[in-house]
């Protein structure tokens, strides 16, 4: 009787110590879990934020537009860039950027060094949306323009005429380039938009200019057009002929140049 008696106890702690070190090493896990969840989340990953060919998270970004009466000097100075330096990077970069040629809204940035001295170390103008103009001013002085990576996209538009050209382009949003391209260009000597009927329509295959992916461009091309006028179809196809020094002109599907002596009307 003593003899199970004890071997019951012993069956008893031996089952308390195993389920003791069970209980040991599961918290011992959850703990190395909610310790390497911790170091993940405290260490994010930054992505590059690259733009005009630089990676704008290793600087401190100014971003601004010329305003009336700015100069190249003024910006530079409101910056903590002073004379004789100004003065010298002027000198500089003056073959390749006309600092007097800064124009009133057009966007800028400067890039500074992300220490404690926040030095100004490049200035950034952007003339259009694809050519920007860069100077540099950190070890030594530099100056040079370039261009925005440009994706060209093919798109196509039609309308009925109700009153206008412009008027039913611009109901469909469409670009105020695409609209003076076709009347001033493509259709100027063949169509009197001063006396369009209503019902006349148009077809129109263009390409788009996008920089950064989503931002608007410009037109690059009018690939072809179609414009039905009084019951007449006109046709514009955008061709290179040999002999035009890369110089495209447009023409009708009869092969004939649509350019002819007298300008017919401005667009209304």
């Amino acid at each position: 009787m003593k003899l199970k008696i004890n071997s019951a106890l012993f069956n008893l702690k031996f089952f308390l110590y195993s389920f003791a070190i069970v209980i040991f090493f599961y918290i011992l896990k959850s703990c190395s879990s909610e310790t390497l969840d911790t170091d993940s989340i405290s260490q994010p990953v930054l992505l590059e934020n690259n733009k005009f060919g630089y990676n704008f998270n290793n600087y401190k970004v100014v971003n601004d537009t010329v305003r009336k009466g700015d100069s190249f000097g003024e910006i530079l100075e409101n910056n903590q860039l002073f004379y004789p330096k100004i003065h010298h990077i002027a000198e500089k970069t003056k073959a390749v950027f006309d600092t007097r040629q800064l124009r009133i809204g057009k966007p800028y940035t400067i890039l500074f060094s992300k220490d404690s001295s926040n030095v100004p170390l490049v200035f950034i103008y952007e003339e259009n949306k694809i050519e920007y103009l860069v100077v540099e001013f950190c070890d030594s002085i530099l100056a040079y323009k370039a261009r925005k990576a440009v994706k060209i996209v093919e798109k196509e538009a039609s309308g009925l005429i109700e009153n206008s050209l412009s008027e039913t382009m611009e109901a469909q949003g469409l670009p105020i380039q695409l609209i003076y391209d076709m009347s001033d260009d493509i259709y100027a000597w063949t169509i009197d938009f001063f006396r369009l009927q209503k019902g006349d329509n148009f077809k129109v295959i263009y390409k788009q200019r996008f920089v950064e992916d989503s931002i608007y461009a410009g037109i690059e091309t009018i690939e072809a057009a179609y414009f039905q006028h009084k019951g007449e179809a006109i046709y514009a196809f955008n061709y290179l002929t040999p002999d035009s020094k890369n110089s495209t002109d447009y023409y009708d599907d009869k092969g004939k140049s649509l350019q002819k002596a007298f300008l017919k009307s401005p667009i209304k």
